[in-house]
């Protein structure tokens, strides 16, 4: 649950019972996922929490009755990013760990989701001040003592390490994207860039282009369903 990437109960009056019934009506167990928001927390620190709530989800299983090892995980805009960041650059666990959730993995069998940034070298966060804090990446600076703004090569590199675009590549997870192609907030060439990139790795994607559609639009509740024949696919093998 994401959504400029803020998060919080009130946003799960949006998605239930719309985004949850498709899935619920198919026998799936659905986890809402609160992550820290910004302006405290920065993209990097909310990637995190959602890499911690998948280890969570695995590590209880057996509580849940759910089998770990086929997790699909879906969102819009930021949450759509957060659930490519999982899908294409999902981690092992450690064994060694003390802690019974670090020991699990954070790779999801499959990804769907609603127009995401993919590439946050190619897209501009500065245009959207709403957006602005999720982006101020600061670090300690020794001689004021000050969490000063990152030079512009970390910022660079900060962009590489939170774009999926980075990490696509022939272990990703099958990827199913609806995106209009006149959203003015996150561009379709976004998705369009991972999608052909996973083609190239041979991994199993699809994109849909919304025509005359931008960024949400009447009735997207309706294209939901198409979410759940995907996850039906690749976590039940149904055809």
């Amino acid at each position: 649950m994401s959504a400029g990437y803020k998060s919080g109960r009130e946003l799960l009056g949006l998605l239930h019972p719309n985004f949850t019934t498709p899935f619920l009506d198919r026998g799936y167990v659905v986890f809402a996922v609160m992550h820290s928001s910004q302006p405290k927390s920065t993209v990097p620190d909310i990637v995190e929490d959602v890499h911690r709530a998948v280890r969570f989800i695995k590590s209880n299983a057996r509580q849940y009755g759910i089998e770990p090892s086929r997790l699909g995980i879906t969102g819009g805009s930021a949450g759509g990013h957060l659930s490519l960041m999982m899908g294409c650059a999902g981690t092992a666990g450690d064994s060694n760990a003390k802690d019974p959730v670090d020991r699990a993995s954070s790779k999801v069998a499959a990804v769907a989701c609603f127009f995401p940034p993919t590439d946050f070298l190619a897209l501009d966060q500065g245009d959207f001040k709403e957006f602005a804090a999720a982006f101020d990446f600061r670090e300690m600076d020794s001689a004021s003592g000050k969490l000063l703004p990152v030079s512009p090569a970390k910022r660079q590199q900060i962009g590489r390490e939170i774009s999926p675009l980075t990490h696509a590549g022939k272990d990703s997870s099958p990827t199913f994207i609806i995106h209009g192609d006149n959203d003015k907030t996150v561009p379709i060439s976004q998705s369009e860039a991972l999608v052909a990139k996973l083609k190239d790795c041979g991994v199993e994607c699809h994109l849909v282009a919304k025509k005359g559609k931008g960024h949400l639009w009447f009735g997207i509740e309706k294209d939901v369903p198409s979410f759940a024949d995907w996850f039906d696919r690749y976590l039940l093998g149904k055809k």
